[in-house]
């Protein structure tokens, strides 16, 4: 359960502002920001694996 917490504190720190409470408009922009934010919660994930096996 640790990894959880620091995951939340990493993502929550690393979060762009554009992904910020306002949704973009268009349905393209909506995606590409979802995109964005599932890549950085991937490599959120694999450093806090990382960093728990160290």
């Amino acid at each position: 359960m640790a990894g959880s917490t620091m995951q939340k504190r990493m993502l929550a720190a690393m979060r762009p502002t554009s992904l910020g409470e306002q949704e973009p408009v268009r349905w393209q922009q909506r995606k590409s920001a979802q995109t964005r934010l599932k890549m950085l919660e991937a490599a959120v994930d694999c450093l806090v694996e990382g960093a728990i096996r160290d």
